[in-house]
């Protein structure tokens, strides 16, 4: 906009971000006032070590505390990661949610393992079944000869008694396997037909809730990359150094780097400051931490 055209503004400071040709300014501050023809003049925070921690524009008389700013800055990060990180875990939970369907193959494919199991140990009962049969019937047979009279020979009397003893024996064991053989059996169908309701039911409350939840994910997903744009410039604004001590206190500190002071106790830690600390805050040109639990300062 032509300086000659801009409309009359009352003093103000406001932060600005872009680049001159290579040289980045953000964290700039553009003043301007009414009656001087809209001078500019700018200073960069990184400068504060040079002027004090504050300053007065020598043009507009415009008093600026810079670590008041500063502190702003860092604050509106922090409120930007809040709601950056509340955004990304509930877009985890609908992917979450989205990729519950991986959980309808797996059901497809123990309800057919269930099935085959359930087959097959019909077929082991079916012929145990079969061999306990055949056994009995020759239990039957060879008591038949013993005690029908038929057999009248001693030696060939007394082969087949031990031939019968031994077809009872194993008649016996037959029929003792036949019961866990039948409960594995009915088992095995009782758990495919719980598997194949339970797959029923999967499925249609994927059904009905899936395109809901796309719709959902999608949404929360554009907020996320809203979210990180603004992050994005407001991590420009601020100073390398005091970015880099931001980021490694939100970590550590679960999401909470900025700390008001209010009557010389941390509003994070609930502690009171130490009076060379507090003074030492009032003062500073530099960022304070708490000496307790280490995040940033920032007087109320």
């Amino acid at each position: 906009m032509d300086r000659q055209r801009r409309p009359l503004l009352r003093p103000y400071a406001r932060m600005v971000t872009g680049s001159i040709g290579r040289t980045n300014v953000a964290g700039l501050f553009l003043l301007t006032r009414s009656n001087d023809r809209s001078y500019d003049g700018v200073y960069n925070l990184r400068q504060r070590r040079r002027t004090g921690p504050e300053f007065e524009h020598p043009h507009h008389g415009l008093h600026i505390d810079l670590m008041q700013v500063s502190g702003d800055l860092l604050l509106t990060l922090q409120e930007i990661d809040r709601r950056l990180a509340a955004k990304r875990q509930e877009l985890d939970k609908l992917n979450e949610q989205l990729e519950a369907r991986e959980e309808i193959p797996v059901l497809i494919e123990r309800a057919e393992q269930e099935r085959e199991s359930a087959i097959e140990r019909r077929a082991n009962l079916a012929r145990l079944e079969t061999d306990a049969d055949a056994l009995r019937e020759r239990v039957e047979e060879l008591e038949e000869r013993i005690y029908g009279g038929s057999v009248t020979n001693l030696r060939e009397l007394t082969a087949v008694e031990e031939e019968q003893a031994t077809a009872r024996r194993e008649l016996m064991q037959a029929e003792e396997s036949l019961g866990p053989a039948r409960l594995a059996a009915e088992d095995a169908e009782r758990a495919g037909e719980e598997l194949t309701v339970t797959l029923e039911e999967r499925e249609k409350t994927w059904a009905e809730s899936q395109p809901k939840l796309r719709k959902l994910a999608r949404s929360t997903k554009s907020e996320v990359n809203t979210l990180e744009t603004e992050r994005t410039g407001a991590a420009e604004i601020v100073p390398p150094s005091e970015l880099v001590l931001y980021d490694q206190l939100l970590f550590r500190r679960h999401g909470i780097a900025i700390a008001r002071v209010e009557r010389g106790v941390c509003l994070a830690c609930h502690i009171t400051l130490p009076l060379k600390e507090a003074s030492r805050l009032r003062r500073a040109d530099t960022l304070v931490t708490c000496g307790n639990c280490g995040r940033i300062l920032i007087p109320s």
